[in-house]
């Protein structure tokens, strides 16, 4: 249930990328491209469906959630294409990327 509280809205992927430089953090890991992701969105188009699935690798910040993560890489896929703003997730994965 929602309790009414607001939430601070990560910055998108690409605002991250962005930058440069990036104070140490111990809680982050140091590698770039730590984490790899895959995200799957289905939405409406037309008669049958469209299927969008973009995949990447990021570190993301200090003190960053899974949640954070998967609104970050969702809102920069809906500002490259916005007609999937109400597309549904069947697919998301996130994990350390390493063998």
């Amino acid at each position: 249930m929602f309790d009414g509280a607001r939430r601070t809205v990560p910055p998108t992927l690409e605002q991250l990328m962005s930058q440069t430089t990036a104070a140490a953090q111990p809680q982050a890991p140091a590698t770039p491209g730590a984490y790899h992701f895959i995200l799957t969105l289905q939405s409406s188009l037309g008669s049958g469906f469209q299927v969008f699935t973009t995949e990447g690798t990021h570190t993301p910040p200090a003190g960053w959630t899974r949640a954070d993560f998967y609104k970050a890489i969702r809102d920069s896929v809906v500002q490259q294409h916005p007609e999937l703003a109400r597309a549904n997730t069947i697919f998301f994965d996130l994990q350390p990327n390493r063998i």
